[in-house]
């Protein structure tokens, strides 16, 4: 049985690719400073997030900033970065 989180394409997935590229740094990556690098806006960075975390791919705490996760790393697609 496929994984359910394999089905993510598009935007979701560069949020997500983003997130794992990023989980180590200190201090995590903001909802600003992501929407700037992946060329999106806050709301649709937060939207991402929304549901790689309903997908239990993340887990943050909301009462806190840059409390982000990484619970699933993403896999490689043939032909990306």
């Amino acid at each position: 049985m496929a994984r359910p989180y394999r089905h993510f394409r598009g935007t979701t997935r560069i949020v997500w690719q983003y997130l794992a590229d990023h989980w180590r740094d200190v201090p995590q990556p903001s909802l600003r400073e992501m929407s700037k690098a992946i060329g999106i806006s806050i709301s649709n960075v937060s939207h991402h997030l929304n549901l790689l975390e309903s997908e239990g791919i993340i887990e943050r705490d909301k009462k806190m900033a840059r409390s982000i996760r990484l619970l699933i790393r993403p896999h490689k697609v043939k032909g990306s970065a």
